[in-house]
């Protein structure tokens, strides 16, 4: 049995939209993308899109499922195979920028011996005249309004992004679904009702 090497991360295909470089499929219904039949149509898309190679590469890099950079998963498990490489869980891509950032050094540096600070000169000023006594006024009660405590965010784990409608949302907000790895549905709850209602 051949070993094979972990993907190098790679950034989602999202991030590199711009105003010249606008995906194919954007404003089509991703029921082509993830249907379990055929997806030839899907892959037409794909064949002209201005980002099919970063989605491509991103579908290589990552376990994710249905018709990505024109290709689908058992066509890019094949590639995988081919190149030796094994895909990474999902919610890597999250990690990217804390990968990105520059580790701190272990060993101690040198630092210099600070500098003396010159003494501040002070100077005398006048004694300032004493204010006259105020009149007794009874104080007045400060009026405290208590906020309202914000809402707890969910940490970033409990987190998976919609690709129906492309928001992060929590874990709760998808149906369950065995046959995924993460056990979950692909969409979110409001968007699988909205796509029940438009039926």
């Amino acid at each position: 049995m051949t070993s094979r090497q972990r993907a190098t991360p790679r950034p989602h295909p999202d991030d590199l939209v711009t105003r010249e470089r606008r995906p194919a499929c954007r404003g089509r219904d991703a029921e082509e993308w993830f249907s379990l039949g055929p997806r030839s149509g899907a892959k037409a898309v794909c064949e002209r899109c201005p980002l099919r190679e970063p989605r491509l590469d991103y579908a290589l890099a990552y376990n994710v499922y249905g018709t990505w950079g024109g290709t689908s998963r058992g066509e890019r498990e094949e590639v995988r195979r081919e190149l030796g490489i094994s895909p990474l869980p999902v919610l890597i891509h999250n990690d990217l920028e804390t990968q990105a950032r520059p580790q701190r050094r272990s060993t101690p540096h040198r630092t210099r011996a600070p500098r003396p600070k010159p003494a501040p000169v002070v100077e005398q000023l006048p004694a300032a005249p004493e204010p006259a006594p105020e009149p007794d006024v009874p104080p007045v009660p400060e009026l405290v309004i208590e906020q309202p405590a914000p809402a707890p965010e969910p940490p970033a784990a409990d987190v998976k992004h919609c690709p129906r409608c492309r928001t992060d949302r929590a874990r709760t907000d998808y149906y369950a679904n065995r046959a995924n790895p993460d056990r979950l549905a692909v969409w979110c709850k409001p968007c699988f009702r909205e796509r029940g209602s438009l039926a």
